[in-house]
């Protein structure tokens, strides 16, 4: 069964070193087998509120290979140093 990957951004402090290391962990998880299917910035709030910063969905054929491909050690390091310029959730979601 297909899985994903759903990281929403909520607020982005450093846009430039967002990016760059979004751009580093996207070539780590095209690279595990992941296809990035969404990558933007929502255009239209359907709820309360406004729409978050952006969001990412990446797709694996299972959640063992998602789960492979953000447990490297480089990806969570990744991770982690984007912490410092994004507050952000995410979400894996096994699905069609």
């Amino acid at each position: 069964m297909a899985a994903y990957m759903i990281v929403v951004d909520s607020e982005v402090h450093d846009r430039e070193q967002a990016d760059r290391l979004s751009m580093r962990i996207a070539e780590l998880i095209e690279a595990s087998g992941g296809k990035y299917l969404i990558r933007g910035t929502p255009s239209l709030s359907l709820g309360p509120g406004a729409p978050p910063a952006s969001i990412t969905v990446s797709e694996f054929e299972t959640l063992d290979g998602l789960n492979t491909a953000f447990g490297q050690d480089e990806v969570i390091k990744l991770r982690l140093e984007r912490r410092e310029y994004v507050e952000s959730v995410a979400f894996m979601v096994e699905g069609l």
